[in-house]
């Protein structure tokens, strides 16, 4: 069940009569325009991995490092 030849031109002409002939054709190189636009982005998008390469561990720890003390809170409330 495709669209028949009677409901494009049906189609056709409620876009004439929304638009206006003076318009039609700025209206349909934008249409163009966002198509072209959403094929380029879903190509980009496809040529780009999905997932981010994994970043190396670039901290090491120092086993000779004296231990840190956890800081006293001052004058505070104690629960």
């Amino acid at each position: 069940m495709g669209i028949s030849l009677p409901h494009l031109l049906l189609i056709l002409l409620i876009v004439l009569l929304v638009f206006g002939a003076g318009r039609l054709p700025r209206v349909m190189h934008d249409i163009g325009k966002g198509i072209r636009s959403l094929r380029e982005g879903m190509k980009a998008e496809e040529e780009t991995p999905s997932t981010p390469a994994p970043r190396p561990v670039t901290h090491t720890i120092d086993h000779e490092a004296p231990p840190v003390a956890p800081e006293k809170q001052k004058g505070g409330n104690s629960y």
